[in-house]
């Protein structure tokens, strides 16, 4: 139990009905005015490009507002987890990198205000007061009793909120490029204001075959984002690299 675990709860209780199961919301504020039609690929791509730009505009606009601290303290305890109509644990595992990604490109350097080390401030001031109630006491105790460690200040469900709303942000910027892979193989793009997707591919059975196939491969990574290069294996100690591990698959 640590000292964030039930309050996430009581906040996830409070914004279950408000938010939105599924990203269709996002897309209707871009496909919505775009013509119904097949488009080729010059067309296409273009049109999916566009939805990209509007996309990372939105996503930096909330990352800017935090500091990278905050941003790493709160998505790493929070688990990766089903957001769009894709539930594969790689599209889980990409959506997560891409919000990652985006984090180490937006995200404040200075102190924002929402996270502090908790021997520096007043338990007042951690979750915005939430842990002053009875009901929070254990969460109190162990930060008062506990070695000094980063915790969430001004701090809210809105703010749980928001950060569910920069991972939905985060899936569409996948399906960009997953279409725009597939567009790349010669699918054409399907618009269509009547269907909850908006935008889609038209496959033919080749390229349908070729794209899971290649969706299904098996293959190994030999470096960080970064582009840190490292072994699986024979090499010094000294010099090791960690790198966090999301279980993308318990959720499937």
């Amino acid at each position: 139990m640590q000292y964030y675990s039930r309050p996430f709860i009581v906040f996830h209780k409070n914004i279950e009905n408000s938010l939105p199961s599924d990203t269709y919301f996002i897309r209707n504020s871009y496909w919505s005015l775009v013509p119904n039609g097949v488009y080729g690929y010059i067309k296409g791509k273009e049109l999916v490009e566009g939805y990209f730009q509007s996309l990372e505009k939105r996503l930096s606009n909330i990352i800017r507002k935090y500091s990278y601290a905050y941003w790493y303290h709160l998505s790493r305890r929070i688990s990766p987890w089903k957001i769009g109509l894709d539930d594969s644990p790689t599209t889980i595992t990409i959506t997560r990198n891409v919000l990652t990604l985006a984090i180490q490109k937006y995200a404040k350097t200075k102190h924002c205000g929402h996270i502090s080390p908790s021997k520096n401030i007043n338990i007042k001031q951690v979750f915005n007061g939430l842990l002053l109630s009875d009901e929070f006491k254990f969460e109190k105790d162990i930060i008062e009793n506990s070695p000094n460690q980063l915790v969430l200040t001004d701090f809210t469900q809105n703010n749980l909120y928001e950060y569910y709303i920069a991972e939905k942000l985060a899936y569409e910027i996948w399906a960009c490029g997953a279409k725009l892979r597939s567009l790349a193989k010669g699918s054409q793009l399907l618009v269509d204001n009547n269907l909850n997707e908006f935008f889609s591919e038209i496959r033919n059975e080749e390229q349908a075959k070729l794209i899971q196939s290649y969706d299904k491969r098996f293959s190994e990574f030999c470096s960080t984002k970064t582009g840190t290069v490292f072994r699986n294996s024979s090499f010094d100690p000294g010099s090791e690299i960690f790198l966090p591990v999301l279980n993308a698959f318990t959720l499937v």
